[in-house]
């Protein structure tokens, strides 16, 4: 794969491990189907969108959205590297109702968190993206009435208005959507929108490091102390009327959990 060396975290991981956060990957491996059709928002670089393109196979879509230009052309090349030809990328954003938002302006030559840029809606600086609702474009693409299997969003903070732009989507398909959450001030409404949804939630708390990594690298670069490693916080979201069976010690059935109590 393509990456910036630059990424603090995800082009890292990248060069040191060959793999970016391994437990979200591989639950997106096992649960991805062949023939599914998977919305990702917030694709960066493609470290999980290579992934999830090969599980669903040659009959199966990836619609990928990522909103810097920068990172949307490493995806790209990413894909056509991986000679991926059942994606469609697309460099926007996802918000609950169409208009304009704006990335901040980066330096891509300088060490950064590239994979942690917010947008912006009105300040005006930076560079003007377009967004678009989930529930509108989808429909032009034919995916408004059936065929949604999984959707995937990593927005950093921005994760309830993308659901919210997706509502029709989500009550007509009821597809699995597993999300980011790792933002306290914002999880309560997130979980409780979700919830009053129809879904069952679950934390899916993963670490970056793990030393059966694919570069065999044994000492953990993300170390932040004694034993103790950056982590990717997330929530799998399960339609209600889908069985789920072992994971009732990570089930959230008030919105106001929290996946730490030192959080």
């Amino acid at each position: 794969m393509l990456y910036n060396r630059n990424d603090r975290f995800i082009g890292r991981s990248l060069e040191l491990l060959g793999e970016f956060s391994p437990g979200e990957g591989r639950f997106f491996q096992t649960t991805i189907k062949p023939g599914d059709t998977v919305i990702e928002v917030g694709a960066q670089m493609g470290a999980h969108t290579v992934g999830m393109a090969k599980a669903v196979g040659p009959e199966g879509r990836v619609h990928a959205f990522e909103p810097q230009r920068i990172m949307f052309q490493l995806l790209c090349a990413n894909l056509a590297l991986n000679g991926l030809l059942n994606t469609f990328a697309w460099n926007m954003a996802a918000d609950e109702q169409p208009g304009t938002l704006f990335v901040p302006e980066l330096d891509y030559e300088k060490s950064e968190n590239f994979g942690g840029v917010a947008l912006h809606r009105d300040n005006g600086v930076g560079q003007e993206v377009p967004a678009v609702a989930l529930d509108r474009f989808m429909a032009k693409k034919g995916l408004g009435k059936a065929g949604l299997s999984f959707i995937k969003i990593d927005v950093e903070g921005m994760e309830l208005p993308v659901l919210k732009g997706a509502a029709g989507l989500i009550a007509a398909q009821r597809p699995m959507i597993y999300f980011e959450n790792d933002r306290r001030d914002k999880s309560e409404a997130l979980l409780r929108w979700m919830l009053e949804a129809g879904y069952k939630l679950f934390w899916h708390v993963t670490p970056y490091f793990k030393k059966e990594n694919y570069y065999g690298l044994k000492e953990d670069p993300f170390a932040v102390g004694e034993g103790q490693t950056i982590i990717s916080a997330n929530v799998l979201a399960v339609p209600s009327e889908k069985p789920v069976s072992g994971l009732d010690s990570i089930q959230i059935h008030d919105p106001t959990n929290w996946w730490s109590q030192e959080g």
